[in-house]
């Protein structure tokens, strides 16, 4: 039978929580890495399926191509159910609080890349503070502060397996996570002091985190690049060093040291 298959990058969270929503629902795909690090996403051959050249992207068991994360989160709900919540009014809930993580929270990455790049050392501090804050403001408003409190493993209310709000925050919390840990020598849901709200976000964080659908596109690849897809993958795996956050790390001392 054909499979979809899915082009995108490890290191991307966009095509991460695709990934994470077709291992969730397990659905037989097939993906293909697109090394963005030696600029395979240009290549003429991917600009036929994607002519923005991004990741990610799906090529359909009918030969039709998408692209955009959420596009093809909400093709994946489209055509297989089980994304969303069945109730009308959590969906729509979960759309605006995955909006305000995206504009306030993930939005203060990039940023954060550039600032310490130009070692602006203030304007890091001040983006580190704003993201602590909007965690705050998101775990407390959303709910999800009051669902640790009740022992509630996911975003969705009485949930015990993730929908679309968790795969769309969690592989960007990731990252984050892992930049925060490694150049910012700080925890990402740390401040100066504890904050409930802020650990609960946490405590979601890592519940999703041991689930094996969200293994399955991190710490246990379950379809890792094959050789030759991507080089820093090659290379570590040639000095038993790969693992997921040292690949990350390693991309990003690479992207950093790019002007």
């Amino acid at each position: 039978m054909k499979k979809p298959i899915l082009y995108g990058c490890i290191v991307c969270p966009y095509t991460n929580k695709v990934r994470f929503a077709l291992e969730m629902l397990k659905i037989d795909y097939k993906y293909q890495e697109i090394d963005i690090l030696t600029g395979k996403n240009k290549n003429n051959s991917y600009l036929q399926i994607n002519p923005q050249g991004r990741v990610p992207s799906l090529t359909t068991i009918n030969n039709k191509n998408l692209y955009d994360s959420q596009v093809l989160l909400q093709y994946i709900e489209d055509e297989y159910k089980g994304l969303f919540p069945q109730d009308n009014y959590a969906k729509g809930l979960q759309r605006i609080w995955v909006q305000y993580f995206d504009n306030n929270i993930f939005s203060k990455y990039h940023p954060a890349l550039a600032a310490y790049q130009e070692n602006k050392q203030d304007l890091l501090n001040k983006l580190q503070q704003e993201t602590f804050e909007n965690m705050k403001f998101f775990s407390q408003n959303s709910g999800i502060t009051q669902k640790i409190k009740l022992k509630q493993n996911c975003f969705y209310e009485g949930g015990s397996i993730p929908t679309y709000a968790d795969v769309a925050i969690i592989p960007h919390l990731r990252i984050m996570n892992i930049f925060w840990k490694h150049f910012l020598n700080k925890d990402l849901f740390q401040s100066n002091k504890n904050d409930e709200d802020v650990l609960s976000l946490k405590q979601l964080y890592e519940n999703i985190h041991t689930l094996e659908s969200c293994q399955n596109v991190s710490f246990q690849f379950k379809q890792i690049p094959t050789k030759g897809d991507n080089q820093l993958v090659d290379d570590l795996i040639n000095k038993n060093s790969f693992n997921f956050e040292n690949y990350i790390v390693n991309f990003l001392k690479i992207k950093l040291s790019q002007k």
